[in-house]
């Protein structure tokens, strides 16, 4: 049976060793990945706090809408917490590498993808975000950019001959 195109897996991860425990600078990786989401262009961030042993960001990716009057819609990249990072906009196959390979799980409809406790996993997840960093930038700069018209402002035909 053939696979089309589209299905084909992209993302190639090595398997993440479970059983490793985190070094002492693991903070320093996981710095460096948020300094890296952050340099990426159009993107937006919003922190949330609960309290203070609970915080999570949101990332938004904001597409230039060429216009200074309707600025575009910001799209969900990911959110960062304490269990993970949130991905957004994988497709099915791309989420099926990294559970099988142990670098994330299955949330709702996107996946969560361990925190990184190395350089080396620092490249891994930096892989799988600019893999949907580069899905929602094509999604966000393919989409129709349409004029809002109200119902009351479209022309109104008569199908009567008494006109």
């Amino acid at each position: 049976m053939a696979t089309a195109a589209d299905q084909m897996r992209r993302l190639m991860l090595p398997p993440r060793i479970q059983a490793k425990i985190a070094p002492s600078d693991a903070c320093l990786a996981r710095l460096a990945l948020a300094d890296r989401i952050a340099d990426l262009p159009g993107i937006v961030t919003i922190d949330k706090v609960v309290d203070k042993n609970h915080f999570s960001v949101n990332v938004f990716l904001q597409a230039d809408s060429g216009s200074l009057k309707k600025q575009a819609i910001p799209i969900r990249f990911c959110s960062i917490d304490h269990d993970g990072l949130e991905i957004f906009g994988l497709g099915d196959a791309d989420k099926e590498a990294i559970i099988c390979n142990g670098w994330g799980k299955l949330k709702a409809r996107h996946v969560c993808v361990f925190l990184p406790r190395d350089d080396a996993e620092v490249e891994a997840c930096w892989r799988i975000l600019s893999l949907a960093y580069e899905e929602l930038h094509k999604f966000s700069a393919g989409e129709r950019r349409t004029r809002a018209v109200s119902p009351w402002a479209l022309p109104y035909f008569s199908r009567s001959k008494l006109q």
